[in-house]
């Protein structure tokens, strides 16, 4: 009697963990609770496009969620920067540098759950291929700029496809443009990814923490141009900013749908 029930528990435990290998990789839950929210709040971001006064071109090894194995990605940038709405002269919040994935090709990254910090019910999104890597920055100015905050993930930009979220009234305020606002739909989900350059690899800290990017209906362009100065893990950038059509909100991935 034994022998048979050390081999049925056996197989028993084959079939669960055989199971549990069939479970999709991204399939992760979050708290419910949005207080600790108020933490990425430094993260709402503006998003400035333009165009460098000199381009980068550079390759790295990245993984996030929804990749199976960590892949070779072609750089290009930056070609925007997100720059947070707390921003004033005297202190600067981080910056994130939009690099284009130079080699993204159409893929279908499957249905997701969202909720986000503009939104108050959960929506399902349609993921393409990542359009950009997005890497913490710094802004440049006298004097030694300081470190990025520890837990400053680098990020994949995910293009939305297909969304159920109505267009939404945003509005954002920052010295270089004034008053942004007007109805927005999400354009991209921001996931955390790790990377790997020179040897040197840089963990995902906080993998519950996105950030879903609505795009204005109605971009704004600037009056007059804004050369903003940054420095990231590529080096020292300007970038000529044009207009500001993005805006990120701190957000979390429910399920899968």
């Amino acid at each position: 009697m034994s022998a048979w029930f050390v081999a049925g528990a056996a197989i028993l435990l084959s079939a669960v963990a055989f199971l549990t290998n069939l479970l999709p990789a991204q399939a992760f839950q979050i708290s419910e609770d949005r207080a600790d929210w108020t933490e990425a709040e430094d993260f709402r971001w503006i998003v400035f496009s333009g165009e460098p006064k000199s381009k980068i071109f550079h390759t790295v090894d990245t993984k996030s969620r929804l990749d199976g194995k960590k892949k070779v990605t072609s750089l290009r940038g930056p070609m925007a920067l997100s720059v947070s709405h707390r921003e004033t002269k005297e202190e600067a919040p981080p910056y994130l540098a939009w690099y284009k994935i130079a080699d993204a090709t159409n893929q279908d990254n499957g249905s997701w759950v969202l909720e986000d910090a503009a939104n108050s019910k959960p929506y399902s999104v349609e993921l393409g291929a990542a359009r950009f890597l997005l890497s913490p920055s710094k802004r440049l100015t006298s004097g030694t700029p300081k470190k990025e905050p520890h837990d400053l993930d680098i990020f994949k930009a995910y293009e939305i496809s297909m969304s159920s979220c109505e267009p939404i009234e945003l509005q954002q305020e920052h010295p270089l443009i004034g008053k942004l606002a007007g109805k927005a739909k999400p354009k991209y989900l921001c996931m955390p990814v790790e990377e790997s350059h020179h040897d040197e690899v840089f963990p995902i800290k906080k993998p519950d923490l996105c950030f879903v990017v609505y795009e204005l209906i109605r971009p704004a362009t600037m009056d007059s141009e804004a050369v903003l100065a940054s420095i990231d893990q590529f080096g020292i950038h300007r970038l000529k900013a044009a207009q500001a059509s993005l805006i990120c909100i701190p957000a979390r991935v429910r399920s899968p749908k």
